[in-house]
């Protein structure tokens, strides 16, 4: 849906509709997202559960050269995606001939809702830094270790990024960001912020303006930094604002 606003002196009601539809679609996007990223949420949750740790940033081979992103791996434990996991062949990579033909098998949790997404592809990632430790990392570490370290509550485990960071679903790769400038990628042009999960699955929507040195903190799981979204009497604690947050979403 393509929708165009109008100028002019004579068609001010007809810019306002169009304003009006365009807050609807946008608003209705963020509800779909804030689902999916729930699903996805719970399904790492599932994992950790099962495995008694969060699961590493890519699948490997014995040589630890990554294959399959961790979207792969948590399949069994996602709803309609343990048909979907049992096709893949786990000892080769993502494009090989025979994983490549599952990229379009995209489970419904991962597809963006933006139209500029291909198919395929996923904005449903990850935070990652070379030199900063998050939660999904190479080393295989669980939640009680993050529950000690910054809080589970203050680390995001998950981004909605721009369509322009998007990824195939399937390929180890996620949202490398830039220490300097963390909110690129993040954010389209017309956009006033971007989702996120936290490593607790509690669901929020973070401004565009955030301050860099605040989202570095959140996206860090043991740098000692914490970012919080609670008011605290400590003057320690960097305060963030609350824009949209979800304690419980229905299917």
């Amino acid at each position: 849906i393509q929708l165009q606003l109008l100028d002019g002196e004579n068609n001010a009601s007809d810019k306002k509709i169009s304003q009006f539809l365009i807050q609807s679609i946008n608003s209705d996007q963020r509800i779909r997202t804030a689902k999916n990223i729930h699903k996805i949420g719970c399904a790492i949750h599932t994992f950790h559960d099962v495995n008694n740790r969060m699961p590493s940033f890519a699948h490997v081979d014995k040589d630890k050269k990554p294959l399959l992103s961790w979207r792969v791996m948590i399949l069994p434990y996602l709803d309609g995606g343990f048909k979907i996991y049992k096709q893949f062949k786990l000892d080769e990579p993502w494009d090989s001939e025979h994983n490549k033909k599952l990229i379009d098998k995209i489970p419904n949790a991962f597809r963006s809702t933006h139209p500029a997404v291909e198919r395929g592809k996923t904005t449903m990632l990850a935070p990652r830094n070379d030199k900063i430790k998050t939660a999904f990392d190479v080393n295989k570490f669980d939640l009680m270790q993050l529950s000690n370290a910054d809080g589970t509550s203050n680390t995001i485990m998950l981004v909605n990024a721009a369509p322009s960071s998007a990824v195939p679903w399937t390929k180890p790769d996620d949202f490398q960001f830039n220490a300097k400038n963390p909110v690129a990628g993040l954010v389209e042009k017309n956009s006033t912020g971007f989702q996120v999960a936290m490593a607790d699955i509690s669901l929020h929507f973070l401004p565009r303006n955030i301050d860099a040195k605040k989202l570095l903190a959140l996206f860090g799981r043991n740098d000692g930094s914490v970012g919080s979204f609670q008011k605290s009497s400590t003057t320690e604690k960097k305060q963030l604002p609350v824009f949209w947050f979800f304690e419980f979403l229905a299917d």
